[in-house]
C-alpha cells in the first residue's frame, strides 16, 4: 500500500485483515497482491516483479486495462451508461450539453472549464483544455451526453453534488459500498437534511452490471447514480486496487475482502487435495489398474463438464447443477468402485466429499482454476 495515498485510516484498518507492506521486496512468496494505491504508473513491471517474486496480483495487466479505459467497456453497458463519442469531430450537436474526460481520468473539480460543455463549440474548448492538461494530456479524451442527475447541492466551479454510490466487487460480489461525494456527506446531513441512502439502488441494476463486468475483471469499482428522472445509470467502473473508499467502511471492505479470499482458498486447497488423491491412486495402476484409470476418466469428465457449465453461464454457474453434474458422475464412479474393490468404499466417499467442495470452488470462483495449473502448484 502505498502511504502517501492512504490514509492512515485505512491503512490501520487493512492491517487488521491482511499483512501490509510498502516494499515489494517485503511480499512474502506466494502470495496474492493487492496493490491499494501503488500499482501506476508501471501496471506491467510490477507485475513482472511480483510474478518474479513467486506471487501474483490480483488483477492481471489485461484485467486492469479493461477498466482503464472507458471504451473498453463502454459498449459493455452502452444501454446502461450515458452516449458517448470517442472523436470529437463524430459529436453530434443536437446531443448537447456534453462533460469530457481522458480515458481513465477526469477534471471534475474544475467542472465549469474542464469538464462540463453547453454545446460542441464548447466542447471543442474544454477538449483544447484537457489536452494541454498535464494529468489528462496524454490520455485519450472522450465527449459523453450529459444527463442530468438527482442533485442535492452544487460545489466549487459549479461540479453537481448528486444522489451517486459507489460498490466494490470481488469474484462477483459486492464488498463494500457508500455515498460516493464523502467530503459533502456530513454537510448534506447536517445542513440539509439528506442522508443518501446506498441501499436506495437496486439490486437487479447492480446484478445487471456485475453480470456484464465480473468476467473481465476480478476486482472493481462501479460508481452509479440516479437520474433526475429517477432512474439508475453508471457513470464510472475503475480498478478497485486504486479506487478510494469514499463513504465506504473501510472495516467492511477489508473484512469481507478477507472473507471472501480465505473460503476461496480453503476450496483452491479443496482442488489440490483432490489432484493429490488422483496421484495417489495413479501409484498403485499395476495392482488396481481399473481405480487408476476410473479415477483419472472421473476427473477428465469433471473439469470437461464444469468447463461446459462455466462456459455456458459463466461466474454465476449455478452450484446446485454443477454439483448435480458431479454427483452423476461421482455416483457412477462409487458404484464401479464397491463392485470390483468393496475395501475401499469409504476412500471413495471421501473422495465424493472433495469432488463435490471443488465442485463449489468452480461454481463460486470467477473462473474454474484448471486442474492442469493446479497440479503444476502441487509440484
Amino acid at each position: 500500500m502505498r502511504e502517501a495515498l492512504a490514509e492512515q485510516e485505512e491503512i490501520n484498518a487493512a492491517s487488521v485483515y491482511f499483512k501490509v507492506v510498502t516494499q515489494r521486496a517485503e511480499i512474502p512468496q506466494n502470495s496474492l497482491v493487492i496493490p491499494r494505491y501503488s500499482a501506476l504508473p508501471n501496471y506491467k513491471e510490477l507485475e513482472k516483479d511480483i510474478k518474479i517474486l513467486g506471487s501474483r496480483l490480483i488483477n492481471s495487466h489485461s484485467e486492469h486495462a479493461y477498466v482503464a479505459d472507458l471504451k473498453n467497456w463502454y459498449y459493455d453497458l452502452e444501454d446502461l451508461t450515458p452516449k458517448t463519442w470517442f472523436r470529437l469531430h463524430e459529436v453530434d450537436p443536437a446531443e448537447a450539453p456534453f462533460v469530457l474526460k481522458g480515458a481513465t481520468n477526469s477534471k471534475k473539480h474544475s467542472w465549469n472549464t474542464h469538464m462540463f460543455a453547453e454545446s460542441k463549440e464548447d466542447a471543442g474548448r474544454v477538449y483544447s483544455r484537457l489536452s494541454q492538461d498535464g494529468y489528462i494530456g496524454y490520455q485519450d479524451i472522450y465527449v459523453r451526453k450529459f444527463v442530468e442527475l438527482n442533485t442535492y447541492d452544487t460545489g466549487i466551479q459549479g461540479i453537481p453534488i448528486t444522489e451517486e454510490y459507489r460498490f466494490f466487487v470481488l469474484d462477483g460480489k459486492v464488498i463494500g459500498k457508500g455515498f460516493y461525494w464523502s467530503e459533502h456527506v456530513e454537510w448534506l446531513r447536517s445542513e440539509k437534511s439528506i442522508d443518501p441512502d446506498v441501499n436506495s439502488v437496486p439490486q437487479d441494476f447492480i446484478d445487471e452490471v456485475i453480470k456484464r463486468v465480473a468476467p473481465k475483471i476480478r476486482f472493481f469499482v462501479v460508481d452509479v447514480a440516479r437520474t433526475k428522472s429517477g432512474e439508475w445509470i453508471v457513470i464510472e467502473l475503475n480498478d478497485g486496487q486504486m479506487s478510494g473508499l469514499s463513504e465506504v467502511n473501510a472495516h467492511v471492505l477489508y473484512g469481507n475482502m478477507r472473507d471472501d479470499l480465505c473460503s476461496k482458498s480453503e476450496r483452491r486447497e479443496a482442488l489440490r487435495e483432490l489432484v493429490r488423491i488422483t496421484e495417489e491412486y495413479g501409484g498403485y495402476r499395476d495392482e488396481f489398474d481399473f481405480l487408476g484409470g476410473s479415477l483419472n476418466k472421473l476427473l477428465n469428465e469433471v473439469d470437461s463438464k464444469v468447463r461446459q457449465l462455466a462456459s455456458k453461464w459463466g461466474p454465476f454457474a449455478s452450484t446446485h447443477e454443477i454439483e448435480s453434474v458431479l454427483r452423476e458422475e461421482v455416483a457412477e464412479f462409487t458404484a464401479e468402485v464397491r463392485k470390483k474393490d468393496k475395501s475401499r468404499s469409504n476412500l471413495k466417499s471421501e473422495l465424493f466429499d472433495v469432488i463435490i467442495c471443488a465442485a463449489r470452488a468452480y461454481a463460486e470462483l470467477d473462473r474454474g482454476f484448471p486442474l492442469s495449473d493446479l497440479k503444476g502448484e502441487s509440484e
